[in-house]
Order: structure tokens, then sequence, then C-alpha cells
């Protein structure tokens, strides 16, 4: 299987869960209070977006994910099914897991990724 690439630095490991690019129907937003218009969006889909959810330990690729976050920019992701798509982060949150090994930190991580 292949190994997830995101932005050019392979993961160490693949996501533990991963739920696909997924969308969400938009039937009527509003605009802000204050606002000229009435209207957002009346209907269609919103932007694809997938939840993934994994560990590392490598301190190289924990680096690169949060400079791709902070960042802002969008960047091609490439799955373990060798599909690339290219995204942006909405969100992302580390975790530090106890580790019986010594051999190093080991992190899990849980982002939001929305399709460009």
């Amino acid at each position: 299987m292949a190994k997830w690439v995101w932005g050019g630095t392979t993961a160490d490991f693949n996501p533990n869960s991963d739920t696909g690019w997924f969308s969400e129907r938009v039937f009527a937003e509003q605009h802000p209070v204050g606002s000229t218009a009435t209207v957002l969006q009346s209907g269609g889909f919103k932007s694809q977006r997938r939840k993934v959810t994994g560990l590392t330990k490598s301190a190289s690729f924990k680096s690169a994910l949060q400079t791709l976050f902070t960042g802002a920019g969008t960047f091609t992701l490439t799955d373990h099914n060798s599909a690339s798509a290219s995204c942006q982060i909405l969100s992302l949150q580390w975790q530090e897991v106890l580790d019986a090994s010594n051999l190093g930190a080991t992190f899990r991580y849980e982002a939001e990724l929305l399709k460009r």
C-alpha cells in the first residue's frame, strides 16, 4: 500500500481514520447581520471536505504538516490509492501519545481538509 504524501512530504504512517472526500448540500445560507444582501447561496454543494486522523513518530513530518497548515496555502495530497487532489488544511490538532518504546515522541493528529 502506498504512503500518503502531503505537499511533497511522505507520511511515516498512513492515517488510521479517513472519511474520504464528502460534500454537504446547501439549502439557503444567510448573510451576517447588517449585510445588504439576503441570501448568500441558495442551493448546490459546498466544496468537498475530508477528515483524517493518524499517528506520526517523525518530527520532520509533524513540522511539515504544521507548516502546510500555518502557511494557509494550497498543496497536493496523494492518498494510499494514489489519488491526488489540490487541497488546504482547515483545522489541525495535535496530541502527544504516551509511547512505551522510548524511541521518541509519538503524536496523534486530526486534520480537516478542503478540496480546491
